[in-house]
């Protein structure tokens, strides 16, 4: 049965000021409340991470996010203790760690999508312990009074980074063959296909001719697939390429070649990127570790499903690096104030076209241009992927309104797949 969403603000109030928004189901009264975490001063929070902070970009910005979660708190002479399990499989792997946690911790946070296909075995069984599966979509139908999900929507920041990337490709030259961009992409599922489209459009708001080539890796994390991805996309002509995946593969490549890169939970000083890095994005989650801390504090129950972007702080563009062209800072700047005020639609349908050809599985309608005038998507996550949800409204296809975890899948013109991936089969 469909479940009504609402829109819910932060009941906790704190020193820190944090803010965000919170979409979950009605039933939220369901989750658990009683605890003596404020009586003591200090909570436990362990993470189990699909990577090794030390070598995975995206792993170490989410301990990056909770331990400067810790130290805010510290000022305020609350104590956040934490504990890590790191390289754990979306397997049963993920079962054992957080299980593991769960004996220590009072909240367990899992950082990868398919880690919540365990969690719910272990909050059943640890029901005195709160568990987050980060980016997934399952809680809000589970309904688990102690299992959520969050995101945040990074695609707003992707579209900034790709404002950076149009206005190199400008810089770069004046012809068709100048204006190609390149994106390596883990996997060609939703949460990858938003982020890239959502570059894409960034770069065609200040590159009208602008066109993008992506080559798929079919993993999270493996370096030497992301820097031979790269290099193929270098070869095939990219002059700016981007990436949805979690090591220096793909930056350090462009670097070897010279070619400018926009990151991802990269800094212009990490990796001795300094010459080609353009700018990054990421999520930032201390927004939502903080509002789940101040939650369990004040006794108040967690959304099942979160999301923050731009304006909640949730989603942070990195520093311009020394290649980027002039111009860059204030281009950004005015695209991420209209983001802000809601003015500007990152997903606006007037803005891109599609094709019948490119869509097979397309549920809705388009105009005589291909711009789409309705979509349904799968929204509620079911076994068949069936397309449930009316996602476009008043032009605007409508990115994690209705769960956090994106939905956008539209394969839209001007993007083209040069490499699926299908040498990493197994």
């Amino acid at each position: 049965m469909k479940k009504a969403l609402r829109i819910l603000g932060l009941g906790a109030v704190t020193a820190l000021g944090v803010a965000g928004l919170a979409a979950c189901d009605d039933d939220k009264d369901v989750n658990i409340v009683d605890n003596n975490i404020a009586e003591k001063g200090e909570i436990t929070i362990g993470m189990v991470c699909i990577g090794d902070p030390a070598t995975s970009t995206y792993d170490s910005n989410f301990k990056d996010a909770l331990e400067a979660t810790k130290a805010a708190f510290a000022k305020e002479g609350f104590t956040v203790n934490t504990m890590y399990k790191n390289a754990v499989g979306e397997n049963d792997q993920a079962q054992a760690a957080a299980a593991d946690l769960a004996e220590d911790c009072d909240v367990v946070l899992l950082d990868s999508y398919g880690h919540q296909f365990w969690a719910d075995k272990v909050a059943n069984e640890h029901k005195d312990t709160r568990f987050v599966a980060c980016t997934g979509d399952l809680a809000a139908q589970q309904k688990l009074p102690n299992l959520y999900n969050a995101f945040a929507n990074i695609y707003e920041g992707r579209y900034l980074a790709g404002i950076a990337a149009g206005m190199k490709l400008n810089a770069i030259g004046d012809t068709a063959a100048d204006h190609v961009l390149g994106y390596v992409a883990a996997w060609p599922y939703a949460e990858v296909v938003s982020g890239y489209t959502a570059f894409y459009l960034g770069a065609k708001s200040v590159c009208p001719d602008a066109t993008m080539k992506y080559v798929v890796t079919k993993s999270w994390g493996d370096e030497s697939r992301e820097s031979t991805g790269a290099n193929k996309l270098i070869d095939a002509g990219c002059k700016v390429i981007s990436q949805h995946a979690d090591t220096y593969g793909a930056p350090r490549a462009c670097n070897a070649k010279g070619v400018p890169n926009v990151s991802y939970n990269v800094s212009a000083n990490a990796g001795n990127l300094s010459t080609t890095y353009l700018c990054s994005s990421r999520i930032n989650w201390q927004p939502y570790f903080t509002y789940v801390i101040n939650q369990i504090r004040n006794k108040q129950t967690i959304a099942y499903d979160w999301t923050g972007g731009l304006k909640e702080g949730s989603v942070v563009v990195g520093e311009l690096g020394s290649c980027a062209a002039d111009g860059t800072k204030a281009a950004m700047d005015a695209a991420e104030a209209k983001i802000k005020s809601g003015e500007l639609k990152v997903f606006d349908c007037s803005k891109f076209t599609i094709s019948a050809a490119n869509n097979p599985y397309f549920d809705g309608t388009t105009d005589a241009d291909g711009h789409v005038t309705s979509c349904k998507a799968n929204v509620i996550p079911d076994e068949h992927y069936a397309a449930d949800t009316e996602v476009i409204n008043n032009g605007v296809f409508e990115e994690s309104k209705h769960r956090s975890a994106p939905y956008f899948e539209l394969s839209i013109d001007g993007i083209t797949c040069i490499d699926a991936g299908d040498a990493y089969n197994d």
